[in-house]
C-alpha cells in the first residue's frame, strides 16, 4: 500500500519563484482590506497596492539603499508563502507579512551589517494632499486624507522601529493660504519618506484608521508584538488545513489543494458580518447573489461547519 504524505504545513507550502519573471499576488486581511502587488517589479497598474473597504490608500512603497533604489528586479530569491512574501537581495532580506485584521502594511527588513535605508510611500492621489505631523515619541507620522467621505477611514500613519538607529522623517513644509500675511512657517508638511540610518533588523508599517487615537493604539500594539497578527493568521490557516484535510500519496496534489483551500478562505471576510468576495482584486465587495450562492459552500469546503 502506498504511504500517504503528511498534510503540508505553511512553510512547506512556500513557492520559490524564478528570477526575472514577475508574478502578481494578492491577499486579504479578512476584515475588508487586501494587498495586490508584484513579486519582482514595482506596482504598475492603477489598481495595485493596499485597498480597504473599496478605497485604495497606498499604491506602493520603495526601499532605498542610501540614494539608490533597491529595485525588486534585483532580488536573487523570491518565495511566496500563505503568510508572507520574502525577497532576498545581496544586501538584505525583505519580508512583506500578511496579517489578519491589520488595516495596513507590515514589512520587515534584515541586513547582516548596518546600512542606511530610506523608505518612501506612494499614496493614491485620490486621497487628496496629505499633510503630515511627526511624533518623535513613537516615532511615527500622521495624516488625514481630506477627500474621503465620513464613511471611509481617513486617518493614516507611517512608522518604523527596531534595530534601525534614530528614525527621522523627510518633511517639506506645505504653503499656507495665510503665509503671505503672517509670514509664519507652516505647521503642515509633505512626507518624502522615513530614514533608517543604522538598519540591522527592523520593521516599517502603514496603518489606516478612523481616528488618530485608534491608530496610535494599533501602532503601539504593533510595535510591542509586530508578528501577533501574522501568528494569528498562521494558526488559523493551519487549523483550516486540519479541518478540511486531504492527504494523497502525491505531494504536489497535496500542495495544490492546500493553496486552493487557503486562497478560497481569503475571500471569506467580515466587514463586519461574514460575506464572500467574488474574487480579488476586482470584486472586493459583498454581492447578495454571490454570498447567497457561494458563502455556505466556501465555508463547508474549508471545514468551517459551525459557521456554515
Amino acid at each position: 500500500m502506498a504511504q500517504s504524505s503528511p498534510p503540508p504545513d505553511l512553510d512547506a507550502l512556500g513557492i520559490e519563484l524564478p528570477p526575472n519573471r514577475p508574478h502578481q499576488f494578492v491577499f486579504s486581511n479578512k476584515v475588508g482590506g487586501f494587498w495586490y502587488g508584484e513579486t519582482q517589479r514595482e506596482n504598475r497598474p492603477s489598481h495595485q497596492g493596499f485597498t480597504l473597504l473599496e478605497q485604495r490608500y497606498l499604491k506602493d512603497y520603495a526601499v532605498h539603499l542610501g540614494d539608490t533604489l533597491l529595485s525588486r528586479s534585483a532580488a536573487e530569491t523570491i518565495v511566496l508563502y500563505p503568510d508572507r512574501l520574502v525577497r532576498g537581495y545581496p544586501q538584505l532580506t525583505e519580508t512583506l507579512y500578511f496579517a489578519d485584521k491589520l488595516n495596513g502594511l507590515l514589512v520587515e527588513l534584515h541586513s547582516p551589517t548596518p546600512q542606511f535605508l530610506r523608505v518612501a510611500f506612494q499614496f493614491d492621489p485620490i486621497l487628496g494632499e496629505l499633510t503630515w505631523r511627526w511624533d518623535a515619541s513613537l516615532p511615527a507620522a500622521f495624516a488625514v486624507a481630506p477627500r474621503l467621505s465620513g464613511e471611509q477611514p481617513a486617518y493614516i500613519a507611517v512608522a518604523a522601529w527596531g534595530e534601525v538607529g534614530e528614525v527621522t522623517p523627510e518633511l517639506s513644509p506645505l504653503p499656507r493660504a495665510d503665509a503671505g500675511k503672517t509670514g509664519e512657517a507652516s505647521p503642515a508638511f509633505s512626507l518624502g519618506g522615513l530614514n533608517l540610518p543604522e538598519l540591522r533588523r527592523g520593521y516599517f508599517a502603514v496603518l489606516v484608521g478612523r481616528n488618530e487615537a485608534d491608530l496610535r493604539h494599533s501602532l503601539q500594539a504593533l510595535q510591542r508584538q509586530p508578528l501577533q497578527g501574522v501568528e494569528h493568521r498562521r494558526r488559523r490557516l493551519q487549523r483550516l488545513l486540519q479541518q478540511a484535510e486531504l492527504i494523497t500519496p502525491d505531494r504536489q496534489i497535496n500542495r495544490a489543494y492546500a493553496w486552493a483551500l487557503l486562497s478560497m478562505d481569503d475571500l471569506v471576510v467580515g466587514q463586519p458580518h461574514p460575506g464572500i468576495w467574488a474574487g480579488l482584486p476586482w470584486f472586493n465587495q459583498f454581492w447578495g447573489r454571490d454570498s447567497f450562492i457561494s458563502l455556505t459552500g466556501a465555508l463547508l469546503c474549508t471545514g468551517q461547519l459551525e459557521t456554515a
